[in-house]
């Protein structure tokens, strides 16, 4: 999913604190070894060859500890778990958007009843006494 959202209404959405500038659009999630101006990572602990490199790549955000921050020449998020936060931001802004479908191979019967917002899989086969409640999601082969 493409996203353009300030790390200022990251932090606020998240409950976090924010060193530097809020105004920064974060476009996308990266890997600190490919990160660019315009991302988002995650850092565990002050690693030096780590934060040498985010300081280089300049990502437009960086989520990570207090110690952490203190080394860092970027904006940053201080997280108790930076990792945790880092999830939980992909989650609210960078997730895709689940499609509510029934695979064409799926076999359902006409006197089940299918609730609204729901996904089934490939190869699945609902017989006749099934209900499935609204926003359930299928996997595949499932009977």
């Amino acid at each position: 999913m493409s996203c353009s959202i300030r790390a200022a209404a990251i932090a606020q959405k998240l409950g976090l604190i924010l060193i530097g500038s809020g105004e920064d659009r974060i476009e996308q999630p990266a890997d600190i070894d490919e990160c660019k101006p315009g991302d988002v990572v995650w850092l565990r602990d002050s690693d030096p060859e780590k934060v040498a490199l985010i300081n280089y790549r300049k990502p437009s955000l960086v989520i990570c500890d207090e110690k952490t921050a203190l080394d860092l020449q970027v904006p940053c998020l201080i997280a108790p778990n930076p990792r945790l936060s880092f999830i939980r931001c992909l989650k609210l802004f960078f997730a895709a958007e689940e499609l509510h479908t029934i695979h064409p191979t799926a076999v359902i019967h006409q006197g089940a009843v299918i609730g609204k917002h729901v996904s089934i899989g490939p190869y699945t086969r609902v017989d006749q006494s099934v209900c499935i409640g609204d926003d359930c999601v299928i996997g595949s082969g499932v009977s």
